[in-house]
């Protein structure tokens, strides 16, 4: 973003690079959701689960939150003329 756009040869080039990516917070919602079901549902049989989880979830927090912050593009503003 930060090396090839300022290369860009036009205005719609340098653009298109600095547009952010397409996100779903739904997506990432299920696959919290899908994390924690699995280690409640194996907590019985592997009590380490917990930890890894932790790991997993702080590991996916850190990510989503520079992905917000600088990858992905912002939301579309939703309000009553949709």
């Amino acid at each position: 973003k930060h090396i090839l756009g300022p290369r860009a040869r036009t205005q719609e080039e340098m653009n298109l690079s600095f547009q952010g990516t397409f996100y779903n917070f739904g997506e990432r919602y299920t696959d919290f959701t899908k994390i924690l079901f699995v280690v409640f549902f194996y907590s019985a049989l592997f009590p380490l689960g917990f930890f890894f989880a932790f790991l997993i979830l702080t590991f996916q927090y850190c990510v989503d939150k520079f992905s917000l912050v600088r990858i992905w593009s912002w939301s579309p503003s939703i309000g009553p003329e949709l």
